[in-house]
């Protein structure tokens, strides 16, 4: 795996892959070291905050009565995903904030974001014979 889950799912939320925040967020992961090591922390911080959230439900049906345990599994998904996002957001800032300007990636390249640029234009290519096959080949493309 190229990258970690929670950075695709960061993309999607900044409008998918392909938008200008998107690319914009490919770029930097491609291009800086730091921006790596802070979707690689997010994701550590998820996954464990995952795997302590299942432990602390596990232990909470086993020792409180049924509508206690039910009224906190309910509630308590949404006030760690709240947590967490707010999280992420304000050390992504605090990150982008501490990006040295004016400072040499560290690979270089020939145009900032020239695969994500061509990985754009090919899906709207890919796009268009999806909609020429979908509406009846390309006679009903050239009306």
């Amino acid at each position: 795996m190229r990258r970690p889950l929670i950075f695709d799912f960061a993309q999607a939320f900044q409008g998918g892959r392909f938008s200008p925040a998107g690319i914009e967020m490919e770029v930097e992961y491609d291009r800086y070291a730091d921006a790596r090591s802070f979707w690689r922390m997010a994701a550590i911080v998820w996954g464990t905050v995952g795997l302590t959230e299942a432990a602390v439900r596990v232990v909470v049906i086993q020792n409180v009565s049924t509508s206690t345990a039910l009224a906190i599994n309910r509630i308590a998904p949404f006030v760690i995903v709240a947590g967490l996002i707010a999280w992420t957001v304000w050390a992504g800032a605090r990150a982008r904030e501490d990006k040295p300007v004016g400072v040499a990636p560290d690979e270089p390249a020939a145009t900032p974001g020239a695969s994500a640029i061509r990985r754009c234009r090919f899906a709207g290519r890919l796009a268009r014979r999806r909609r020429v096959r979908r509406v009846g080949g390309a006679a009903a493309a050239r009306r």
